[in-house]
């Protein structure tokens, strides 16, 4: 893949365009180099999301993902022959396998920022299961004439379900309020791209929690958006929610 630096949002450097391999694709298939250049984007982020760069060796299912409407065969032999794509054997089980050439290369430190990210995200949910547990419970009275008036005690938990899907519902419509503001802030692009398919999901505490649908958005948003997403969580809640736990709803 030559010079390109993977990135969560896929940055692609100038250079592909006039690559060796950019150049031997766009020949084989017959096709401009524009159109070479949008397949292999796709097939990138689609592996950042999907296949951490391994793929079946299906060529049906490589020209779906690189939006390939031609002979997926054609479009097999390309690839692997210019080496956008790798074919191996794997030693474990003898069987062909595909992988983007240097994929780990390039997007090795991206990996283990996404990692990390994911057992941090582990951890929150581990935290928050723990905590659900230790909740106190409440008693509420119910007198039953049967043979004779006696107090039953049954002990309810305090979180109900009721009560749980209300506090959904509310973090919902604050994270609409906090997208609200945050539109007015940011560019059309921007919002589009990072913010609009974005839901809240539960609040606990002073804490909002986001879900993103992945785990690249999550990140991204954790490192260059935290600190505007608080201030417009604030402000959208009158200051009453000001922290944003941001993950990918997996």
């Amino acid at each position: 893949m030559g010079n390109v630096d993977f990135t969560p949002y896929a940055q692609i450097h100038s250079s592909l365009a006039k690559h060796k391999k950019t150049y031997a694709l766009s020949r084989v298939l017959s096709s401009r180099r524009s159109r070479v250049i949008g397949m292999l984007t796709l097939l990138w982020l689609w592996a950042l999301d999907s296949a951490d760069g391994y793929l079946d060796p299906d060529p049906l299912a490589l020209a779906d993902i690189m939006d390939w409407d031609g002979d997926p065969y054609l479009l097999e032999k390309a690839m692997i022959a210019v080496r956008f794509i790798d074919d191996f054997v794997n030693e474990t089980t003898g069987e062909h396998q595909w992988q983007i050439h240097n994929w780990q290369l390039y997007t090795g430190e991206w990996l283990q920022k996404r990692e990390e990210s994911r057992q941090l995200a582990r951890g929150r949910q581990q935290r928050h299961r723990e905590k659900l547990k230790q909740l106190p419970l409440k008693s509420e009275s119910i007198t039953h004439n049967v043979t004779r008036d006696k107090d039953v005690t049954n002990a309810l938990p305090l979180e109900t379900e009721a009560e749980t899907e209300t506090l959904k519902a509310t973090a919902r419509d604050l994270w609409i309020k906090t997208l609200n503001i945050i539109s007015l802030k940011v560019n059309r692009s921007n919002y589009s791209t990072w913010f609009k398919n974005t839901v809240g999901g539960n609040i606990d505490g002073n804490c909002l929690f986001v879900n993103t649908p992945t785990e690249s958005i999550a990140i991204y948003l954790e490192k260059n958006n935290k600190t505007l997403i608080e201030m417009c969580l604030s402000e959208a809640s009158d200051h009453k929610i000001t922290e944003v736990d941001i993950g990918c709803n997996e």
